[in-house]
C-alpha cells in the first residue's frame, strides 16, 4: 500500500477537466488541430460549415441515445457520421475511429494548461507514499501527455466505468486499481453532483474543490445538493494545498467507518434527506 503514515487514507483522486486544468483550453486547441483532418475526411460537411456547429449533433444523440450518453469518444463517433451523412459522405468506421484517436491525442495536450499547484501537490502526495489516479467524465487520456503521464498511477474514464461520476462504479473502480477499500479513498473535484456526491455515495471522503482565482458557477439546483457539513467526510478547499492539509488530518485520524454512524445517517438526522434516496 499506501499513504503517507499508514494511517486511514491509500489513494488520492482527482477529477481532471477545471480541477487539474481549465476546461476550455485543450479543446479549443484540439479543434483547431482537427479542421485539416475533417476537412480531409469530409469536405462537403467541411465546407458548409456543419462541423463548427458538430456540438448540436453531439447534444442531440445524448438525449437520443441515453445508453451512451456518458461515453464522449462514441458520442463524438456518432455525431460525425450522422453529419457526414446528412452532407452525402460516407466515413468508414476506420475513418471515424482513425478520427476519434487523433481528437483524444489533440485534446489530451493538457501539461501546458495545468494549474500551478497541480504538479507540486501530486509529486507530494506521490513521495508521501499515497496511490494517486485521475477519475473524469471527460475524454482526456492523461498517459498522452509527457507532462501529465508521470502525475497518476491510473485514471477512470466515465467511458471506462460505463457511467458519469455521479454513480458509484467510477470510485469502486478507482479503489479497485489502488488496491485498496473505497473508504480509504479521498476524492478531489469541483462538482457538488458528481465529485462530492458521487464519493460519499460510495463510501469515499471527499475534498470540494472551490478556487477563487478560477471561479466556476455553480446553478442553484447544484449548490441546493450540498449535503450538511461532516469534516470526518468531506470538506471544502480553495487550492490543493489546503485539500492536502484536510487529507493529512483525515489520515492521521481513524476511519470514519470506526463510527457506527456513516453519513447519510447524520445527514438525515440533521433534517436533509440523503440527496440520492
Amino acid at each position: 500500500r499506501a499513504g503517507g503514515g499508514g494511517g486511514s487514507v491509500a489513494c488520492i483522486t482527482f477529477d481532471l477537466d477545471e480541477t487539474c486544468w481549465p476546461t476550455m483550453p485543450p479543446i479549443d486547441a484540439a479543434r483547431r488541430a482537427m479542421e485539416p483532418l475533417l476537412a480531409e475526411a469530409m469536405p462537403r460537411s467541411h465546407e458548409s460549415g456543419a462541423l463548427a456547429s458538430l456540438g448540436g449533433a453531439f447534444r442531440a444523440l445524448r438525449e437520443e441515445r441515453p445508453l451512451i450518453a456518458h461515453d464522449m469518444l462514441e458520442l463524438r463517433a456518432a455525431a460525425l457520421s450522422r453529419v457526414a451523412e446528412e452532407h452525402g459522405e460516407a466515413l468508414s468506421s476506420q475513418q471515424v475511429a482513425a478520427l476519434g484517436e487523433a481528437f483524444i491525442t489533440a485534446r489530451s495536450q493538457t501539461g501546458d494548461h495545468l494549474f500551478t499547484d497541480v504538479a507540486g501537490t501530486v509529486a507530494r502526495l506521490r513521495a508521501a507514499g499515497y496511490v494517486v489516479g485521475a477519475i473524469t467524465d471527460g475524454n482526456a487520456d492523461v498517459a498522452r501527455d509527457a507532462l501529465t503521464a508521470p502525475l497518476f498511477d491510473f485514471a477512470i474514464t466515465a467511458a471506462d466505468a460505463g457511467c458519469h461520476k455521479g454513480s458509484m462504479p467510477p470510485f469502486l473502480m478507482a479503489a479497485q486499481a489502488a488496491g485498496c477499500h473505497v473508504s480509504q479513498l479521498v476524492h478531489i473535484g469541483d462538482s457538488i453532483s458528481k465529485d462530492l456526491l458521487g464519493a460519499l455515495r460510495c463510501g469515499a471522503r471527499c475534498v470540494l474543490l472551490t478556487r477563487p482565482t478560477h471561479p466556476l458557477p455553480r446553478a442553484d439546483a447544484e449548490v441546493a445538493l450540498t449535503p450538511p457539513a461532516d469534516g470526518a467526510w468531506w470538506g471544502e478547499a480553495a487550492g490543493l494545498g489546503e485539500a492536502s492539509s484536510l487529507i493529512e488530518g483525515w489520515d492521521a485520524a481513524p476511519s470514519p467507518l470506526a463510527s457506527p454512524e456513516g453519513p447519510g445517517t447524520a445527514w438525515v438526522a440533521a433534517g436533509k434527506p440523503v440527496p440520492w434516496e
